[in-house]
């Protein structure tokens, strides 16, 4: 029987490799396993009793490393000498006492030497920068290429393409003498593609380097796709940033609609938390909101409450004056952001208590009608929390896939929200990392490698330009979007309209007049007017915002960031809509969900209220 058991192991016995020793070492364990388990078990279990100290160390076994205060000549000579791909980097200003992880800095490539020695020598305008490059650039090139071309792991060595006239001729000469390269040292190139964010200094340009480090730990067969869905992982939401002013505002279920309109104008704010006062003092935090609401949406619900089924003004739902409710609605709806980013207030003490709010008070029915009574209506969402220690990588996954706009993030331990994360946050926080290496491996991507636009130009909802603007914001509550574009009779987009611009229907006096008749077009016209009049700033003022299918992400981030919008188009070749690409979009493209990765996260939230957005 010993003969049978020898038998296997005879090519190993033969080869009598370090490898082929440790496969039969495998193979020993593997005999011992449980029958009932399956062969991947058996193969987990088996590597699990193995320490890896049992590897095979390399024929050459000693291990190269480089100080941080090297110069990057002397690593390219000393990485080219060896033959090796990627060394450790020492940190030479660690402490004596310094534990493992805390002595070094890192692992550099010697791939990622070449491309940091080319982003220095590029100036932003593109023309090459001559205190980065020897004069030479015919002698250095190459020879950094054929630097690349021969370099393997720092464990296996391929054929070596040096001889000694490659490491100590032209190139290295140039090299060496090039000041910036001679003084230039390794802990510069560790800290040379942060500097951007560091300069800035931003909370979310800091994140952004916390993702940088846990990249550079991923494991390499991974896509970029995978390295990120694990760097997200690992961070907590808690470590998302605050907004300037962190104070979460909310309102009780029992408050009014025209004081809810009030509180929300007062603190310039788009959306709240609704805290539902009848839920028991035991409740869950599911249990203990109703939802969120929209200022938009309160100001959609007045202007339906105020229309009888005939179109005509129900007098029951409108103040006595029109004129003095409705261009207040308007200013209240014109200051609003998110709950997190609060733009310049248009308030001032009269308008926050003068004659609208007297106005809107005084009727009966906003008097008398309660926050709780809209629940579910257009721009309603459901509360869906998250804990501090939840990933970024779940409210990635809830602000696109599951079509949130906003994540409230609470704090069991306080009881309390302590921030609400929207999509233009998260936008915000990724033009902020732009130069990190992650956020180029994915938005120096075309919008046609990544398969955006999603939507296919028949299926983008749109309004014409000769039909009433009142029919735009019918489109949007029916189909539960944020906003459509103005096209022309041949397809060609000539404007924007969101759910924010239905204040001018009431703002504008040119608008308010004919807004049952007026054209999208004209509204359009109207609004720019009267931006234009008023010396105030809006996208509305500007040409339809617009990109192409061969402009990359970032730069359609850079437009979407810079101009505070929530949407850009699409045009073909020949100027027609070809699409819309939204902030969820983006961020559905950052990300991926892991099979089964929410389990039973959404019990007790789903299903929600038919116009919610998840």
């Amino acid at each position: 029987m010993q003969e049978i058991r020898t038998s296997r192991r005879s090519a190993s016995a033969e080869m009598s490799s370090p490898e082929a020793k440790l496969g039969l070492q495998v193979e020993d364990l593997w005999d011992i396993q449980e029958p009932q388990l399956s062969p991947s078990e058996k193969l987990n279990a088996c590597f699990e009793s193995i320490p890896v100290s049992a590897f095979p160390h390399a024929a050459d076994s000693q291990v190269i490393e480089i100080n941080s205060d090297t110069s990057v000549a002397e690593a390219v000579k000393l990485m080219a000498q060896h033959n090796i791909l990627s060394v450790p980097v020492v940190d030479v200003d660690a402490p004596e006492d310094s534990t493992w992880i805390d002595r070094y800095l890192g692992i550099i490539e010697f791939a990622g030497i070449v491309v940091w020695i080319l982003h220095q020598s590029e100036k932003k305008d593109g023309s090459p920068n001559t205190d980065f490059i020897p004069e030479s650039e015919e002698i250095m090139s190459p020879a950094i290429a054929r630097a690349a071309s021969g370099m393997s792991s720092p464990r296996y060595k391929g054929a070596n393409p040096f001889d000694e006239a490659s490491i100590s001729g032209d190139f290295f000469e140039a090299l060496t003498n090039s000041e910036f390269y001679k003084n230039a040292k390794m802990q510069e190139i560790r800290t040379s593609r942060r500097s951007a964010s560091a300069e800035m200094s931003s909370p979310e340009a800091k994140l952004g380097l916390q993702v940088e480090d846990l990249w550079d730990i991923q494991e390499p067969q991974l896509s970029p796709s995978e390295k990120l869905n694990a760097c997200f992982e690992s961070i907590p939401v808690s470590a998302f940033p605050h907004a300037a002013d962190s104070q979460v505002i909310e309102i009780n279920s029992d408050t009014s609609v025209a004081e809810a309109v009030k509180l929300m104008a007062q603190h310039n704010i788009l959306s709240v938390p609704v805290v539902d006062v009848d839920a028991p003092e035991d409740s869950t935090w599911i249990d203990r909101y109703l939802g969120i609401i929209e200022f938009a949406g309160i100001v959609v619900w007045i202007l339906h409450q105020s229309e009888k089924k005939d179109g005509s003004p129900n007098t029951d739902f409108i103040p006595e004056s029109e004129e003095i409710m409705s261009p207040a609605i308007a200013r209240a709806a014109s200051g609003m952001s998110s709950p997190r980013y609060k733009g310049a207030n248009p308030f001032d003490e009269a308008s926050i208590s003068g004659d609208f709010f007297e106005a809107l008070t005084n009727s009966e029915f906003y008097k008398n009608a309660k926050v709780r009574d809209i629940s579910g209506s257009f721009r309603w969402a459901p509360f869906l929390a998250l804990q501090s220690e939840n990933s970024f990588l779940t409210m990635l996954l809830l602000l696109s896939k599951y079509r949130m706009k906003s994540v409230p993030v609470v704090n069991l331990g306080e009881g309390m929200i302590e921030n609400i994360i929207t999509q233009s946050a998260v936008i915000h926080m990724l033009e902020e990392c732009a130069g990190l290496q992650w956020f180029e491996s994915w938005g120096t991507k075309k919008l046609s490698e990544l398969g955006l636009p999603l939507m296919k130009p028949s299926r983008v909802i749109k309004v014409y330009e000769d039909k009433p603007v009142l029919e735009a914001f019918k489109l949007m509550r029916q189909k539960a979007v944020g906003a459509v574009p103005v096209v022309e009779s041949g397809g060609k987009a000539i404007g924007n309209i969101s759910i924010r611009d239905i204040q001018y229907l009431l703002l504008a006096p040119a608008i308010y007049k004919n807004y049952r008749s007026i054209t999208a077009k004209n509204f359009l016209s109207a609004v720019r007017s009267y931006l234009e009049d008023n010396q105030k700033s809006s996208p509305v003022l500007s040409d339809i915002v617009m990109c192409t299918r061969n402009d990359t992400l970032k730069e359609v981030i850079m437009k979407l960031d810079s101009m505070k919008i929530h949407r850009i188009y699409v045009a073909e070749d020949e100027g027609s809509l070809g699409g819309v690409i939204t902030l969820r979009d983006i961020i559905s493209k950052l990300v991926h969900e892991p099979h089964g990765y929410f389990g039973d996260f959404f019990d007790g939230v789903l299903p929600t209220p038919i116009n919610s957005r998840v």
